[in-house]
């Protein structure tokens, strides 16, 4: 017994088949367009924080929701009876990981914060005077919703020295793109 490969005569049935696979296609394409698009930079200034009193910073999504951040903010103080001011800078480097799912994150990080002084700040931080490095941490909430490049962060942000832990927090705004 021989296997005969049956041929439509009319070959409206393909037609129909390749068309409907095309427009299902296209639907497709369409809806998970409208998601927007994939937004793996982010740019934001931080009040309070991991720098201690602001900072600029940029993050890169690496895999998933794995990130890494860079910042740094520069802060300077004088004393009212004083010539002199001291200056502190921090520049945050972290790793963290932001939940998936729905616009409303939980957001966890570790990092270091290379520590750049003019002056004592020896009695205000968590720093002796060989600290050059401190531990940073971030505990929080991220708002990133997915259909624009906006983005609000609240955290705990403590740092880390060698005189103990510094309880601190911060607030960020910016954008995704």
């Amino acid at each position: 017994m021989t296997t005969r490969l049956v041929r439509p005569r009319d070959r409206s049935c393909a037609r129909l088949g390749a068309l409907a696979l095309g427009a299902s296609i296209f639907l497709a394409t369409e809806v998970l367009g409208q998601a927007g698009p994939e937004r793996r930079n982010a740019i934001y200034v931080e009040l309070l924080g991991s720098a201690v009193a602001y900072s600029v910073n940029y993050e890169r999504t690496l895999l998933g929701s794995w990130y890494l951040r860079i910042g740094g903010g520069y802060f300077a103080l004088q004393e009212l009876d004083s010539e002199e001011v001291d200056g502190l800078g921090l520049f945050p480097m972290m790793i963290g990981y932001v939940t998936p799912t729905t616009p409303h994150k939980l957001e966890l990080a570790v990092g270091v914060a290379p520590v750049v002084t003019r002056g004592d700040w020896d009695d205000i931080l968590v720093l002796d005077s060989h600290t050059r490095v401190v531990g940073t941490g971030t505990v929080g909430y991220r708002f990133a919703p997915t259909e624009s490049g906006f983005l609000l962060r609240v955290a705990l942000t403590p740092l880390f020295g060698d005189e103990g832990i510094l309880p601190w927090g911060g607030v960020s705004l910016g954008y995704r793109f």
